[in-house]
């Protein structure tokens, strides 16, 4: 399920597709999906630990959304996502602060 501007986007995969998709990674794919890490704040920096570990997804902090507007955060998004061979949780570390 993705959740995008009061939007929510399902993706309706089998579990026969899914486990064929298992089933052609390799260990350290499988290994890397377990792992959902915290931004480091450089976008280059995860983009390419991103590929580099096959994150299963990462977790933004308030550095990551500084001197960001809505565009150029759904760019950032989309940078991140393009990384990825699977997909990725991108998930957020508010503790009750402004997004943007």
């Amino acid at each position: 399920m993705i959740s995008f501007q009061d939007k929510a986007f399902a993706k309706n995969v089998s579990d026969k597709k899914i486990q064929k998709i298992v089933n052609g990674m390799t260990l350290d794919e499988k290994i890397g999906q377990l792992y959902m890490s915290p931004s480091s704040g450089d976008a280059n920096k995860m983009t390419n630990d991103i590929k580099k570990y096959n994150l299963g997804g990462i977790v933004l902090f308030g550095e990551d959304f500084s001197n960001q507007n809505i565009d150029s955060m759904k760019q950032k998004d989309v940078k991140f996502q393009d990384a990825s061979k699977y997909g990725l949780f991108i998930a957020t570390d508010q503790e009750g602060g402004d997004c943007l």
